[in-house]
């Protein structure tokens, strides 16, 4: 278990501060590459669109994690 304390300093480090900020870049280069490819594309081909979609939620899922999300996946174990 993770202690509150211990995410928070983790969090705070910038490092960790560094990977966050690059997950959100990410996460919004791939939000723009589908609509490049849906919108200004016209590619409809959905394993593509779900592929970018996932990529873009996931990482906005790890730049966003909470010490209780975390803990509870640690618990699942």
């Amino acid at each position: 278990m993770i202690d509150p304390e211990d995410f928070e300093q983790w969090r705070a480090h910038p490092v960790s501060e560094a990977v966050s900020k690059a997950l959100v870049k990410l996460a919004e280069r791939n939000k723009d590459k589908w609509m490049a490819v849906s919108w200004d594309g016209g590619v409809s081909d959905p394993v593509i669109l779900a592929d970018l979609k996932a990529r873009y939620e996931t990482a906005r899922d790890l730049s966003e994690l909470t010490v209780d999300e975390l803990n509870e996946a640690l618990n699942e174990e």
